[in-house]
């Protein structure tokens, strides 16, 4: 056999790396286009229907670098004790009346703001938002009076436990859970190594990133949703493999649950009959995952929460992915009996790892510092009788 001389392996070699090149490139792009699907909105008007009502709010270049910025500052204007506040107000009539009357009055007081944040001292201004963005606001508060927020498909569940819940009714907790969430954080630098918002280039053989400006028709969206006092327990999430439904688990891992117990044949029929009836017709994907909420008797009406990619960021809660992917699909079908995998016992309980997203990072206890960094918790919180936490 004849053997490649040095100019042909070299050739070859370019060859197998631009085919890697271009392989790698077409998967990129089949990454983001099918993140792009579980984007609520996105999704077919067949499957919005079957959720809670919902508003949809495009991030546009001032919000996404708000986002972007360090630290967490909230012009008085949107701060929901302040005088200069109209976001709140829940008659529609009074709010464009103040705002037709006072616009040139809040211009004045917020250039007057901002100049005393202008010294050596301070290095950032308050951003104010756009007209259309805060009338988006105003008009959600005023329709569903408070919500749960996503930005694209995840929810910034790290800050739960520490600000109010994830139950929002007003714009300046829904900035600050927007800047505080770890979640959040990651979504963005994600989206923008998807998205190709950062970019290398080489200049005299120095690689440097460059910050490109946003393309909000690549979808970054605030997804907020009408709140409901949802019961952690009456959640499923449902695995999907080669278009069927192979297996439903408990949402919540965290505790028994004696209604699922109780109530599994009946709820597995319901779930079976609704993924075949009203989702797989309308959702191309071959394997995700979809949340379920199952409602109250005696008709334990479903309403789907949102839908997610096989692996990636979804947690597979009380199975694993390797199971999951050994699943022989060909036994399963709409007449295939499914049984709901709940928590049975304490010893099989899951508590949600998030500890690395309890505070914002830069409130982190360090050492000497701790005491400094618990007060700064305390005075963010406004929480003032600090025995309660000893």
């Amino acid at each position: 056999m004849a053997s490649l001389g040095l100019n042909e392996q070299e050739e070859c070699k370019v060859s197998i790396t631009n085919s890697q090149e271009a392989k790698n490139k077409k998967d990129n792009q089949d990454k983001k286009h099918n993140m792009w699907k579980y984007n609520q909105v996105n999704w077919p008007e067949q499957l919005k229907k079957l959720t809670y009502k919902t508003k949809y709010i495009k991030v546009d270049q001032n919000l996404y670098d708000y986002l972007e910025e360090d630290g967490i500052y909230i012009h008085p204007r949107y701060q929901k004790n302040s005088s200069q506040s109209y976001l709140l107000e829940k008659n529609k009539d009074f709010h464009l009346q103040q705002q037709k009357n006072d616009e040139e009055q809040n211009k004045q007081q917020d250039d007057s703001f901002n100049n005393d944040y202008d010294d050596e001292d301070h290095d950032f201004k308050f951003r104010i938002f756009s007209n259309e963005f805060e009338e988006q606001i105003k008009e959600a508060f005023d329709d569903f009076e408070s919500v749960f927020v996503k930005l694209n498909w995840r929810a910034p569940r790290d800050t739960e436990n520490w600000l109010h819940g994830l139950q929002i009714d007003n714009l300046e907790d829904l900035l600050t859970v927007l800047k505080s969430s770890g979640i959040l954080a990651e979504l963005l630098e994600e989206y923008k190594d998807q998205f190709g918002l950062c970019s290398t280039i080489n200049t005299e053989n120095q690689f440097e990133q460059v910050q490109q400006q946003i393309d909000t028709q690549q979808g970054l969206y605030l997804i907020l949703k009408k709140w409901y006092n949802l019961h952690k327990h009456m959640m499923v999430r449902c695995f999907v493999r080669n278009k069927k439904l192979i297996v439903i688990s408990q949402r919540h891992c965290s505790s028994v649950n004696r209604t699922i117990e109780e109530f599994n044949e009946l709820f597995s029929q319901k779930i079976n009959s609704y993924f075949y009836e009203k989702i797989a017709p309308f959702f191309e994907e071959d394997d995700y995952v979809f949340d379920l909420y199952i409602g109250i008797a005696p008709n334990y009406k479903l309403r789907l929460l949102d839908i997610n990619p096989w692996r990636g960021h979804t947690n597979p809660l009380l199975l694993d992915w390797d199971q999951l992917e050994k699943i022989d699909t060909e036994e399963y079908g709409k007449d295939k009996k499914i049984f709901i995998q709940y928590v049975r016992t304490e010893s099989d309980v899951i508590i949600e790892d998030l500890s690395a997203y309890r505070v914002p990072e830069d409130m982190l206890f360090d050492g000497e510092n701790a005491q400094e960094s618990m007060e700064k918790v305390f005075d963010y919180l406004n929480i003032h009788n600090k025995d309660l936490y000893q």
